[in-house]
């Protein structure tokens, strides 16, 4: 008994210095939160400067066509291969629904400075040509200058007018009000019938401890979505930009088509930038940015309410809300999570991907299994990588619902996952196979060829990925707790849904390293460090639900029932040898045995109901009362 106390105390004691450090990382100089606090509270623009300049520039101006001019700028320095770049990106996003150009609109634009190694000079006629507004010349120096022409005051329309642009607006914002409310009955699926019932909630010191930290965490994403404009580079130069074409446009717009924009993955989901779409451009500057950011607060709280009932559905209260607060307050996860890219939204997605398929394993209940199709759904309509991604979890379904292997009778779970989720994926799919693949294109270059010739590159990708776990300052102690789950060796791997978890997270870590590997570019080291923290955040869920699993539960623990444990006992009792007539020790909560019954075989109703001593004695004594006085009559 005090074994299992201190056990208690000490992962108690865990999790909470789990939730300390978060914290500690979480509020530092260099965090979002100290960002939010700078620029918002401060006014401090300086971690914006860049952007916010570009944003002032462009905002003079009405909307149509820019031709924009880069001069002094070296491609072989800081200011051509960084700025350029930035400037390009931005300066795209800022001024949409206008049109920004650099040169022939049929150049391929995919690093954002492609036009410096041959600049373009159009004439007259070609400016007049493209219905060209303005000429704007950025030049290099400190501070950087610009030189403004207008060309024509001639304005053409651009993006979508009249009442069909409005109703689909309205649409969108529907929408996405249809998906937080289809999440909250998927979570309302996910308790079991054990945490339906009515449970009186004991607020304890450290529960409250959690709630706060929980609490805290969501105000702290708020800020950053709703405060702060889009200033990472992918928020802006991918999903800020398709949010921008799907709210002015809609899937009709040439921008599926325009090589110039190659940069922001034209083949991307679309999944995100309607979610975001859906909170509007209509505000003008920075209101704009922060209104379409409004949704990726709530898709945060839905996958910390998530977490927890994951959580819950394996530990106690006070544990579950402990791990889910170590959750919530993990830095990496708290800095992506409003900054307006999509890899939150995609690890949310994947989270509950994964765990109703390990409800599904658990219960077999074919609703759950369901649920995942939708949540897998969701996964590959949010960023490329979240097809394979479903592609895993079809494969370790594949494996693990057919007893014997790939038995024809067993493979009813799997052909309905794989063939519902193809019926549902089908419309994306016929719509992005006519968008050209003229990025990256990892299906392309998924050859044999390609990684034998790159299978050095592992020296490079390993040890980056091994450090990548130990680094405190973005995932605080969660794979160290992790790390502690797994070596915890056989005992733990006897468990069907703890052994599901780590091939899910095996799969999901060989298939970055094969992206890794296939990266068609040379800058691989600049890749690891811009993307591998993001690519983590994906299979975050599956360590929490890997360490999940291995906490023990009091709670869990006391609800077994107790004839499984004392009724072995009596067995030893009663079959005793009759030849010693011993008479049967008394157990707690048992009343003594005092006379063996008739038949060797049988045991005693007082032993078999031993959790109601109470009714088991009256019933004894009535039997001798009654077998006295008949005895006396018959001599």
């Amino acid at each position: 008994m005090l074994e299992k106390q201190y056990r208690n105390r000490l992962i108690i004691a865990i999790l909470s210095c789990c939730i300390l450090v978060n914290l500690f990382f979480c509020y530092t100089r260099t965090s979002v939160i100290s960002t939010v606090y700078e620029v918002f509270f401060r006014g401090n623009l300086q971690p914006i400067q860049q952007t916010a300049a570009m944003d002032r520039l462009f905002a003079k101006f009405e909307k149509g066509k820019i031709f924009l001019k880069f001069e002094g700028f070296d491609l072989k320095e800081f200011s051509g291969n960084n700025l350029v770049p930035l400037f390009y990106f931005r300066s795209v996003f800022a001024y949409y629904p206008g049109r920004i150009l650099v040169g022939e609109p049929e150049l391929i634009i995919k690093k954002g400075n492609e036009f410096l190694e041959n600049p373009f000079e159009p004439d007259d006629e070609w400016l007049a040509r493209n219905d060209v507004n303005y000429v704007v010349t950025l030049k290099y120096g400190n501070p950087i200058g610009f030189d403004v022409r207008e060309l024509s005051k001639e304005f053409q329309p651009l993006g979508a007018r009249g009442l069909v642009p409005v109703l689909m607006r309205i649409l969108y914002f529907i929408a996405a009000g249809l998906l937080v409310l289809l999440m909250s009955i998927f979570f309302s699926r996910l308790m079991g019938p054990e945490q339906r019932r009515a449970e009186s909630f004991k607020p304890d010191i450290f529960s409250i401890f959690s709630i706060v930290t929980i609490s805290m965490m969501f105000l702290a994403v708020c800020g950053h979505s709703i405060l702060m404009p889009l200033y990472e580079w992918d928020s802006f130069a991918i999903w800020g930009l398709k949010a921008k074409v799907l709210f002015y446009e809609g899937l009709g717009s040439d921008y599926f088509q325009n090589p110039n924009l190659a940069y922001s993955h034209l083949d991307y989901p679309l999944l995100v930038p309607f979610l975001m779409s859906a909170g509007a451009f209509s505000s003008p500057g920075y209101m704009g940015e922060m209104t379409s950011k409004i949704i990726f607060p709530f898709l945060y709280l839905a996958f910390v309410i998530l977490i927890y009932n994951a959580a819950r559905w394996r530990l106690d209260r006070k544990h579950a809300l402990l791990l889910t607060a170590v959750f919530a307050s993990t830095p990496a996860l708290v800095r992506w999570s409003g900054a307006g890219t999509a890899d939150m939204a995609l690890s949310f997605f994947y989270a509950g991907s994964i765990f109703y398929l390990i409800k599904f394993f658990d219960d077999g209940k074919f609703y759950n299994l369901a649920i995942s199709i939708i949540f897998a759904l969701c996964c590959a309509l949010t960023k490329n990588e979240g097809l394979p991604l479903v592609i895993i979890n079809f494969i370790v379904l594949l494996i693990f619902s057919s007893k014997p292997l790939f038995s024809i009778k067993n493979l009813k779970a799997p052909v309905l996952y794989i063939s519902v989720f193809i019926i549902l994926y089908l419309p994306w799919f016929f719509f992005s196979s006519n968008i050209p693949k003229i990025h990256e294109n990892y299906l392309g270059q998924l050859t044999i060829a390609k990684i034998a010739g790159n299978i050095d590159r592992l020296s490079l990708i390993i040890p980056e990925m091994i450090l990548q776990f130990s680094s405190i300052k973005s995932w605080g102690l969660v794979w160290i707790l992790a790390l502690l789950a797994g070596i915890t060796g056989p005992v733990f791997f006897r468990s069907k849904a703890a052994f599901i978890l780590w091939c899910l997270l095996a799969g999901q870590l060989l298939l970055y390293i094969l992206i890794y590997v296939i990266y068609p570019y040379n800058d691989l080291s600049k890749l690891l460090s811009e993307t591998i923290e993001r690519l983590y955040l994906h299979i975050l869920p599956t360590g929490l639900l890997i360490i999940a699993l291995q906490i023990p539960s009091p709670e869990k623990a006391e609800e077994a029932s107790p004839a499984t444990t004392i009724i072995p006992v009596m067995a030893t009792v009663v079959t005793a040898p009759a030849a010693e007539k011993p008479q049967a020790p008394a157990i707690i909560g048992l009343p003594a045995v005092e006379k063996a019954p008739a038949s060797r075989h049988h045991i005693p109703p007082n032993i078999i109901k031993a959790e109601k001593p109470k009714k088991a004695k009256p019933r004894t004594v009535k039997k001798d009362t009654k077998k006295t006085p008949r005895k006396k009559k018959s001599s």
